[in-house]
């Protein structure tokens, strides 16, 4: 819950991000989708990506806050994705295409 919404969300891993999807828990109103990129591994190393960024509840709950501030209303009745990526400085920065294009 955060406010007086509670909200449902999902992790999804593609080759180097993760999407995260959240929505409110009575299924009706705008989806959010954000683009959380994998943090690089330390130079040197074998892997170039160190795996996926934990989104443990904290991290939700931050990230629907930023998205609300941008202008995300998740009682909006709109098929069309209210969709964001994470910048590498942890800022939440709105975007005009979903995930899935990425």
């Amino acid at each position: 819950m955060i406010g007086t919404t509670n909200f449902v969300w999902t992790v999804s891993e593609d080759s180097g991000y993760s999407i995260l999807v959240v929505q409110s828990a009575v299924g009706a109103g705008q989806k959010l989708e954000v683009i959380i990129k994998w943090p690089d591994a330390a130079p040197g190393t074998e892997d170039a990506l160190l795996g996926p960024f934990p989104i443990t509840p904290k991290v939700v709950a931050l990230t629907v806050e930023a998205a609300i501030d941008l202008g995300w209303r998740p009682q909006r009745q709109d098929s069309k994705a209210f969709c964001c990526r994470r910048t590498d400085d942890d800022v939440l920065v709105r975007t005009g295409s979903p995930p899935s294009t990425v």
